[in-house]
């Protein structure tokens, strides 16, 4: 992407989720998972992969903020009584 081309995060963010939810849809075709074969199911991984390695960046990057810390979170019991679960 150039530097002249601006795109906000909620729009690439609703283009991602548009993208997954295609390719999802898509794969309830089982022939269709045939069809795209072990080198897209790798290329798939590898992506996958990246958007890990970024929001792996992404919690470090707020653990290095001390004022992001004092945000409140949700604890782990907290969320789990409010799914239920």
């Amino acid at each position: 992407m150039s530097e002249d081309t601006q795109i906000s995060l909620p729009a690439l963010r609703q283009q991602l989720a548009q993208i997954i939810d295609h390719f999802e849809a898509l794969a309830e075709n089982q022939e269709k998972l045939l069809e795209w074969g072990k080198e897209f199911g790798a290329i798939l991984e590898d992506e996958a992969e990246r958007l890990s390695d970024l929001s792996a960046r992404i919690a470090v990057a707020h653990r290095k903020n001390p004022s992001l810390l004092s945000l409140p979170e949700m604890s782990l019991s907290a969320s789990k009584r409010a799914t239920g679960a």
